[in-house]
């Protein structure tokens, strides 16, 4: 995600917040008092895909947060315990740094721990499902792959979860369209591999006739003298 986590204390006037950069802010708001404060998660400016929707479920005291898209600026607002950092958390551990993973025991709701196997009979529950849209450079890199039709949108869909040893990568792709360009690629790459070694056999046929020419020449002019003559 490239995210760039702070906290801004409440009275912090709105125009320390730059909204004049169109780059996704999702702030969590902790009501308690005069101690309230908000966390901002920032992104880097520049190129690079959008967070666009989340849906929590199953984590911690978060056990369906409905979706909820995600603008240049996105407020959780809510009372202590209510699940704000829960939200934060389960988004963290989607591309988190180290190497953190999910855990049954502690992540999933504790009232539900017991019941996980029949809950979930395949050992895999969903924490964090999102979508992203791409930005221009993602698009032209899986053109340059499958071809310009074969992205049905500049969409995709990231989901991890408990029992999952990485992220699943959702990409809505025309698989007749990419199935195609894929195999006029593969047709080119035999068609070159094949040319390449015609052309190394001629040359190879070339260099044997340098060599063998002047040895039958000798051959032939030896042949030709007196008996004696050296």
């Amino acid at each position: 995600m490239n995210a760039l986590p702070c906290c801004v204390d409440s009275r912090t006037k709105a125009s320390a917040i730059d909204e004049s950069k169109s780059v996704p802010v999702l702030c969590c708001v902790f009501a308690s008092g005069a101690e309230a404060r908000i966390h901002i998660i920032q992104q880097k400016q520049g190129p690079a895909m959008r967070l666009n929707a989340v849906h929590v479920t199953n984590f911690r005291s978060v056990e369906d947060s409905g979706k909820f898209n995600v603008g240049n600026m996105t407020c959780l607002v809510g009372k202590n315990e209510a699940g704000k950092t829960a939200l934060l958390s389960a988004l963290y551990g989607l591309n988190a740094y180290g190497t953190l993973i999910y855990d049954k025991t502690r992540d999933y709701p504790r009232r539900f721990v017991s019941d996980f196997d029949e809950r979930h009979p395949e050992g895999r529950s969903i924490v964090v499902n999102t979508s992203w849209v791409l930005d221009h450079i993602d698009v032209a890199a899986v053109a340059a792959v499958l071809g310009d039709k074969a992205l049905i949108k500049p969409e995709i869909g990231l989901t991890r979860g408990i029992g999952y040893e990485k992220k699943e990568w959702d990409v809505p792709v025309d698989d007749a369209s990419g199935a195609s360009v894929l195999d006029e690629q593969a047709r080119a790459r035999r068609g070159g591999a094949r040319g390449a070694e015609r052309r190394g056999r001629r040359e190879g046929r070339r260099c044997s006739d340098r060599r063998t020419t002047p040895t039958i020449a000798a051959s032939a002019s030896v042949a030709g003298r007196p008996h004696g003559v050296p």
